[in-house]
């Protein structure tokens, strides 16, 4: 008897995970392991694969139309691209912090739906950024020429939307804001503008910007289904969501 080949090797803790949350570790972790498989640049060393899916915000712009493609691209890859072991195990250790209350709340699918729509929004700011910056060369700044990396963009977009589903969700909100300088200050290697764009990324969800249809709501219930047999699926409740829109 057993559960098969798997329950030798995944730990207790992981199996335990909700469906979305551990598709979401395994996509990051999967990125990491083949980015330290990737051949070394002979001028950018083992950073190489970093280089090649991290996005650049200002290169956006500079041979348009294509380049505007390639970064778009790689604004969604650069999130599951992570500078080192650690910075890798600090985001998803606060991935499952944050995630599993979500994903319990709202189902697995309309989560996994929720992170994209914040990766998404997250991309769009940049480049909206990046193009006034583009337009109008005083506003330029020089995070938007650096390559940026990792999921934390996503974090502090669902860390924002959790905040803001709350009760007292302005007194949440302030506290984000204050880590966001704080760790700043503390790490100024951090990407203050990418985890700024998650944050507005969360406001904008939370507030109805990036919700969907009734019918993207009857896609995720058939999706539910087709997922029905996979360990850890939350089905959605009707009308449980995160979202609170202002009067």
């Amino acid at each position: 008897a057993g559960g098969g080949w798997a329950d030798d090797w995944i730990p207790p803790a992981f199996k335990r995970l909700p469906l979305g949350i551990k598709g979401v570790l395994a996509v990051n972790f999967l990125v990491f392991l083949a980015g330290a498989a990737f051949p070394d640049h002979p001028v950018l060393g083992s950073r190489a694969s970093q280089y090649a899916l991290s996005v650049k915000p200002s290169a956006a712009f500079e041979a348009l139309p294509t380049s505007l493609i390639f970064e778009s691209l790689k604004a969604i890859s650069s999130a599951f691209v992570h500078a080192s072991a650690l910075h890798l195990g600090v985001n998803m250790m606060s991935l499952v912090h944050i995630g599993q209350y979500l994903e319990q709340t709202i189902g697995t699918v309309p989560f996994l739906v929720m992170c994209a729509q914040i990766l998404f929004a997250y991309s769009a700011l940049l480049f909206a950024i990046a193009g006034a910056a583009r337009l109008h060369p005083p506003l330029s700044f020089a995070a938007l020429h650096h390559k940026m990396v990792g999921f934390s963009c996503v974090l502090f977009g669902l860390l924002t939307v959790e905040s803001l589903a709350q009760p007292q969700g302005s007194e949440g909100f302030k506290r984000i804001i204050i880590m966001l300088v704080v760790q700043y200050l503390v790490f100024p290697g951090v990407s203050l503008l990418g985890h700024s764009a998650g944050i507005v990324a969360g406001v904008l969800y939370s507030r109805g910007f990036l919700t969907w249809s009734d019918a993207s709501r009857d896609a995720v219930r058939r999706v539910e289904q087709s997922l029905s047999g996979w360990e850890g699926l939350v089905r959605s409740r009707p009308g449980v969501s995160m979202v609170r829109r202002t009067r």
